[in-house]
């Protein structure tokens, strides 16, 4: 949202340097830093759209928690990569 607005404003120029940091729960982190080319226009827009949600961000965050041990460690879930919409199964309706 951040770089999209940068661009908007025009305070992005060819050449630039970005870093994008990124964290997530517990000690996860990453960062990318990038020299932004020489276009700083977005090409065009779409109007894809997203399908809907079969869960909600809580009905996932619960059921990785059903996952973990009594420690909260989810070693598993580390070493072993899954999707939370694939475990819970499908429950949209047509």
């Amino acid at each position: 949202v951040s770089l999209v607005d940068a661009l908007k404003e025009g305070r992005v120029k060819p050449g630039s340097l970005i870093l994008m940091p990124g964290f997530g729960g517990g000690l996860t982190f990453g960062a990318l830093l990038v020299r932004w080319g020489n276009r700083v226009t977005p090409l065009g827009e779409s109007d894809a759209q997203h399908p809907p949600a079969a869960h909600t961000a809580l009905e996932m965050v619960n059921a990785i928690r059903a996952r973990q041990d009594p420690n909260g460690r989810s070693h598993d879930a580390l070493t072993n990569t899954r999707f939370i919409e694939t475990q819970l199964g499908s429950s949209t309706s047509a």
